[in-house]
């Protein structure tokens, strides 16, 4: 069960998302919020003020759904996996229907970064995702402990945060729109979190 805190903490709203344990939060452009329940597999929007608008159930494959961001199109950009499923990055439908993704599952995440020359990832278990100004997709790499930039087509370009900063764990990611600092909470590593600059 969610709680939303408006006014005074004395008033909590609960936002229900049936089944499973609700992960990445998300506000969108029209100010709804997107939520990942990350046991049942599916995407949920709720208006700002609790009453669910949709919910998005996506493919088997996408095991336990980390965190989702909306494009401008109707589609979704979200990262999967935790344990030993299969981790990956995808953009989604409003149905739920994958349009392009890459997976630890498959050679897609190491193929798809050979296409240009890039190379692959070291490591590939994203946790959670941000956007930089041009669309680019900066996801926290969770067992390689870094940050890594990959462009709209999913393919890896490099690790913008690498492990020698002494990051432990990424796990979740804001980018400061306005001062370009990119703000990052880890998973382990006595509940730091830590700012990069430009």
């Amino acid at each position: 069960m969610l709680q939303y805190c408006i006014g005074t903490p004395a008033e909590v709203a609960r936002w229900s998302v049936a089944k499973g344990s609700p992960d990445g939060v998300s506000v969108m452009a029209n100010n709804n919020v997107l939520i990942a329940v990350r046991d049942c597999g599916h995407l949920v929007i709720f208006t700002p003020t609790g009453q669910v608008v949709k919910e998005i159930k996506l493919p088997s494959e996408l095991v336990n759904p980390r965190h989702a961001l909306q494009f401008d199109n109707e589609e979704f950009l979200l990262c999967h996996g935790w344990g030993g499923s299969a981790y990956g990055i995808c953009v989604v439908g409003s149905d739920g229907r994958i349009i392009k993704s890459a997976s630890s599952s498959s050679s897609s995440a190491a193929s798809a970064a050979a296409d240009g020359g890039l190379p692959a990832p070291k490591s590939f278990t994203p946790t959670h995702l941000t956007l930089d100004r041009h669309g680019n997709i900066l996801a926290a790499e969770f067992t390689g402990s870094a940050i890594q930039l990959y462009n709209k087509r999913l393919h890896y370009i490099t690790d913008v945060v690498a492990r020698s900063s002494g990051l432990k764990q990424p796990f979740r990611l804001c980018l400061g729109t306005a001062s370009g600092r990119l703000y990052v909470g880890e998973y382990s590593g006595g509940g730091r979190v830590l700012v990069f600059g430009k």
